[in-house]
C-alpha cells in the first residue's frame, strides 16, 4: 500500500573559506540579529544591550599565544566608546569565542575592529536608531525608500539585506556589514576580489537579468520582432550552493505567431548555457517537474481556456481516484471528494485531473494524471488551481476510510 508524504526540505547553503596557516577570526557577528526571526531581525537600539560575538582561530599546526584587542568608535566623531584585550593561548586547529555585552547610548554608526597580535582582522559596521519606527514604515510603504542612498537607509535603521536599489542595481554587503548599491559588471568584480560577502548576494537576480539580456539578444540576432507582452522568462530550479547554480526558462510569441522558448543555467558569473527552440522542450507530465511545465502553467494561466468534464470524464475519473485512494493511505482528509478538469494539455496521459476533498484537518485541494482509466500521478495541492474547473453539481465520491491514516508529522 502507497503512503502519500508532504515532506518539507530545508537545504542550508555551506560557506567555504580558504584557510591560510595563520590564526583569524570569523566575521563580528550580533548574536540579537542573528537570533532573531528571519523575517524580522532584531537591528540595534539606543540604550538597549548588544550581545556581540567574535571568534579566534588557531589553524596552524602548532598552539599559538593570541593577544586579542576589541574597540568600537562612534563613527560621527571618531570617539572610542569600548575597548578591552584578551590573551589566550589555543592549540592547533582549536579556537575562541568572544562573547560581549555593549549598549550603545546614540544614534548612528559605530565600527568594531578586532586585531590578532596587532593585525587587524576584523572590522564590523552597525547602525543604531532610536527606534525601529521607519523600518516599519518602509515595510508598509516602500516608496519612502526611493531616492535614499543604501548608507541613508541603513543609518535610518533598514536591515542591511532589505536595503533598496534603484532599478539596475544590485544589492550587495562589504565585509564590514555595509550596504552598497552597484552595477552588475561591478558586483562582479567585488565578489572577485573577495571585498563584498558571497552569501548576501543575490545570485538569483543575477542569473535573472542576465538570462533575460542573453534570451533578447538572440531573438535579435535571429531578426525575430515581438511585442513585450508577449515576452516571458521564469526561474525554475535551484541547486543550493554558495553561489547556486539555477535554471531559468523563457517564452516569446513573435509578430507572425510563430512561438520561441529558451533555456538557460547560471552559475558563478555565467551563463553555462543559453538554448532556443522551436516548441516546448519538456511539456507538463506525469510525475515530473520542470521549468518548462511550470512556465507552460504560467502561459495557460494568463490565457486560460476553460472547460468542464462531461459527466462520463467526470465518472471515469471519480472511480479511478477512489480505486487509488483505497489503496493508499492519506492523513488528515475526509473520505469523500469531487473531481474536475485540469485545463492544462499533457501529451503522455489521457486525463489531466483536479479535485477537492470535502472535509478533513490537513490539505483539501489535489491534482494529478489518469491513463487507461488508471492514476498515474496524484499530488496534494496547497490552494485550488486556476486551471481546475469543478461543476456546481458535481458528483460526490468515496473511498475507503480504512485508507485514511493520523497524521504522524503533526501529532495527530
Amino acid at each position: 500500500m502507497k503512503t502519500i508524504h508532504l515532506a518539507i526540505i530545508a537545504a542550508f547553503p555551506v560557506l567555504l573559506m580558504t584557510l591560510s596557516q595563520t590564526a583569524f577570526g570569523f566575521a563580528i557577528h550580533d548574536l540579537n540579529y542573528e537570533n532573531s526571526p528571519y523575517d524580522n531581525k532584531m537591528m540595534p537600539i539606543a540604550g538597549e544591550p548588544m550581545k556581540l560575538f567574535y571568534q579566534v582561530v588557531n589553524n596552524t599546526p602548532q598552539s599559538h599565544g593570541y593577544n586579542v584587542t576589541i574597540s568600537i568608535r562612534y563613527l560621527y566623531d571618531s570617539t572610542q566608546v569600548y575597548h578591552t584585550m584578551y590573551h589566550y593561548d589555543i592549540k592547533s586547529n582549536n579556537f575562541e569565542d568572544i562573547i560581549w555585552n555593549f549598549t550603545p547610548n546614540a544614534t548612528g554608526l559605530y565600527s568594531i575592529v578586532a586585531t590578532e597580535n596587532s593585525t587587524e582582522t576584523a572590522n564590523y559596521v552597525f547602525a543604531v536608531t532610536k527606534d525601529g519606527g521607519f523600518r516599519e514604515a518602509a515595510k508598509k510603504d516602500p516608496a519612502i525608500l526611493d531616492n535614499k542612498s543604501p548608507l541613508e537607509q541603513f543609518r535610518l535603521g533598514m536591515d542591511p539585506k532589505e536595503i533598496k536599489c534603484k532599478d539596475g542595481y544590485f544589492l550587495a554587503l562589504r565585509q564590514s556589514g555595509l550596504p552598497v548599491c552597484v552595477s552588475l559588471e561591478t558586483l562582479k568584480e567585488l565578489r572577485q576580489r573577495n571585498i563584498v560577502t558571497p552569501d548576501d548576494i543575490d545570485y538569483d537576480k543575477i542569473g535573472y537579468v542576465e538570462s533575460e539580456n542573453q534570451f533578447k539578444k538572440m531573438l535579435a540576432e535571429k531578426s525575430i520582432e515581438y511585442s513585450s507582452d508577449k515576452f516571458l522568462l521564469i526561474t525554475g530550479m535551484s541547486l543550493l550552493s554558495l553561489p547556486p547554480t539555477t535554471d531559468y526558462c523563457g517564452y516569446v510569441k513573435d509578430k507572425n505567431e510563430i512561438e520561441h522558448w529558451f533555456s538557460s543555467s547560471y552559475h558563478y558569473d555565467n551563463l553555462s548555457s543559453s538554448i532556443l527552440f522551436d516548441k516546448n522542450p519538456n511539456q507538463c507530465q506525469p510525475n515530473t517537474m520542470s521549468c518548462f511545465c511550470s512556465l507552460q502553467t504560467r502561459l495557460a494561466e494568463m490565457n486560460p481556456k476553460l472547460a468542464y468534464f462531461t459527466k462520463d470524464e467526470e465518472e471515469i475519473t471519480g472511480t479511478a481516484v477512489s480505486n487509488y485512494l483505497n489503496e493508499t493511505r492519506i492523513a488528515n482528509v475526509s473520505n469523500q471528494f469531487i473531481v474536475g478538469k485540469y485545463n492544462l494539455e499533457s501529451s503522455s496521459a489521457d486525463i489531466h485531473y483536479c479535485g477537492r476533498f470535502t472535509g478533513g484537518a490537513g490539505l483539501k485541494d489535489f491534482e494529478g494524471y489518469i491513463k487507461n482509466d488508471k492514476v498515474v500521478a496524484f499530488s496534494l495541492a496547497a490552494e485550488k488551481s486556476k486551471l481546475c474547473t469543478i461543476s456546481d453539481n458535481a458528483r460526490t465520491f468515496t473511498f475507503n476510510k480504512s485508507s485514511i491514516v493520523p497524521d504522524t508529522v503533526g501529532g495527530k
